[in-house]
């Protein structure tokens, strides 16, 4: 399921985070494959609602306004950047910055993404049960 690509050490706040890159095929993969992993920087909109869904805190690094979207509805635009940014001088700066406060807020936002897909649940429901109210009539 995980395949080790890349080692690595990520210094934040001088403490090392991450100590090698890994991928998922996540077109093969369940959210539950994600489970394990404790933050998960998106560059897709599926990957981040599937690590939305396995409740894994989550940077979504949109290039479509979808992305964003996605994390405003559920609550997180604070963890939604336009990818262009990692263009810039000093976005590893801002990405790693991003990093230490989704870690330092893994339990909140994992309430957050609860909360958030729960109410998207209820409006789906409701949504389909008016459609189909309105076709059987």
């Amino acid at each position: 399921m995980f395949s080790q690509i890349v080692p690595l050490g990520l210094v934040l706040k001088s403490r090392v985070i991450v100590s090698a890159v890994y991928v998922c095929n996540l077109t093969q993969s369940a959210p539950a494959s994600l489970e394990p992993c404790k933050i998960f920087i998106a560059s897709r909109l599926h990957s981040a609602i599937l690590a939305t869904l396995a409740r894994v805190p989550s940077i979504c690094l949109y290039y479509v306004d979808k992305g964003r979207l996605f994390f405003e509805q559920a609550g997180l635009s604070r963890f939604a950047r336009p990818i262009e940014m990692m263009t810039t001088k000093g976005s590893h700066r801002e990405l790693i910055d991003l990093t230490e406060q989704l870690l330092g807020e893994t339990e909140a936002v994992k309430l957050e993404q609860s909360q958030a897909l729960e109410q998207m649940k209820r409006q789906l429901r409701d949504d389909l049960a008016q459609a189909f109210e309105a076709v059987l009539r």
